[in-house]
């Protein structure tokens, strides 16, 4: 099928080429696929495919499939399709990883004068399709942040210099986010002024194909099991292994998070050693002899899980969980995250995932191995908790809220943070 419709779009681009009605021809096939999926699917308040934008980078096919491709599953309609020309390195031939302060300004402004043109008044968020910028940086050089948390502050901007004090902040603290939810309450997220202390867009990349990214394969692998996984509350484990490593450290005060998961029925297994300096010290998952036993075939004390056939969720904290090694079955949706400085720095030195200084793994692993979300930081952050998400976040996503949702409202510090995922993702409502 993926085949399939690669291939129509060539055949679109070359029935343009050759004939005045290409648009005419294209433009009713996309239609009728939209239309076609609107009716397979059930009907969502709030937060539904209208209310999307989807931007992606015209300049290569691959983009542009993968753009349409997530149009036709969840049913976007055409006038939420936005092809942006982003700026591209000194060649004009790659696009730059890396935007400044005042080139992520334009590109809002113009998302902005694109939606008062379309009077798209009740757009709540935007898609990032294919190869794109992931992090801004200030025009001065120096201090950086994430490209869809950028998105997400769009509403409040008024000038480069809130773009410059808010999301180009590296290891500082910065955008304080309105959206965050430190309740076990979750709600409908929206950008409009009812919301007006959350006003907000909503933001996630749902695949990187460039370099060290995803396959596009992969990127199409990730998309159909996302909306696959729409309202078939499968039940699995989420899995917090505790270590020494400061990484895990910084959020084991979050393992109380457990009581409200056991409350609401979600299954939970916190498990490991918490060795000092950085760690409390306190065992998690039962002691014999003295020793620490895993009760759930992990190779060491507080690593990864392996061959484990309902993982629903990953909290963990070290720079390498080696997910391919787990043999892992992830849940339909299940999120999957790990605390390291550049988990999001994807096509920066990275080899599948891996970054070749450091031995830190990106994002993309937890996403090529079956987890439908995951989110990593794009600069060194330091060990702020709030910079990464909240436990809570598998709370929201369980409640009935989408990815995006329960992304945005368990991160309170997220200026360098850059979701991945399908937006729409929505297993438990």
């Amino acid at each position: 099928m993926k085949t399939l419709i690669l291939e129509m779009r060539q055949t679109y681009r070359d029935t343009i080429a050759v004939s005045g009605i290409g648009n005419l021809i294209r433009t009713v096939f996309l239609a009728c696929c939209v239309m076609a999926t609107w009716m397979s699917q059930p009907l969502m308040a709030g937060n539904g495919p209208q209310n999307y934008l989807v931007v992606y980078d015209p300049c290569n096919p691959t983009n542009i499939a993968v753009a349409h491709y997530y149009q036709e599953k969840r049913g976007i309609p055409e006038v939420n399709m936005v092809a942006y020309d982003f700026p591209k390195s000194a060649d004009g031939l790659c696009l730059k990883q890396s935007i400044t302060d005042a080139e992520c300004y334009t590109f809002i402004i113009a998302l902005r004068n694109y939606i008062t043109t379309h009077q798209l008044t009740h757009i709540n968020g935007v898609v990032l399709a294919g190869e794109t910028p992931l992090n801004v940086n200030q025009s001065s050089g120096g201090l950086g942040g994430s490209i869809t948390t950028a998105l997400w502050y769009a509403p409040n901007i008024t000038a480069v210099s809130d773009i410059t004090s808010q999301i180009c902040t590296g290891d500082r603290l910065g955008y304080n986010n309105g959206a965050y939810n430190a309740s076990s309450a979750t709600h409908e997220i929206r950008s409009d002024l009812v919301f007006r202390s959350q006003h907000c867009w909503l933001s996630t990349h749902v695949g990187f194909p460039g370099t060290q990214g995803l396959r596009p394969s992969e990127i199409f692998d990730l998309l159909d099991r996302s909306k696959d996984a729409d309202g078939t509350f499968e039940e699995g484990t989420i899995y917090w292994p505790i270590n020494g490593d400061i990484r895990s450290a910084t959020r084991e005060y979050e393992t109380r998070t457990t009581e409200e998961w056991d409350s609401i029925g979600l299954a939970n297994y916190v498990f490991g050693y918490s060795a000092p300096p950085y760690g409390s010290g306190k065992i998690f998952g039962g002691v014999t002899n003295g020793q620490y036993v895993a009760r759930n075939k992990t190779g060491a004390p507080g690593s990864s899980p392996v061959n484990q056939r309902a993982v629903q969720g990953m909290v963990c904290g070290f720079s390498m969980p080696m997910v391919p090694n787990t043999n892992n079955r992830y849940t339909k949706g299940a999120l999957a995250e790990h605390v390291t400085s550049f988990g999001g720095m994807i096509g920066k030195g990275l080899f599948r995932g891996y970054e070749d200084v450091g031995g830190q793994m990106g994002l993309t692993e937890w996403l090529r191995a079956g987890a439908c979300g995951s989110s990593g930081t794009v600069v060194e952050p330091r060990a702020y908790a709030s910079k990464f998400p909240h436990a809570r976040l598998h709370t929201h996503y369980y409640k009935g809220a989408t990815l995006a949702e329960a992304f945005i409202q368990a991160v309170q510090n997220p200026s360098q943070l850059l979701v991945a995922g399908d937006p729409l993702c929505q297993p438990y409502a």
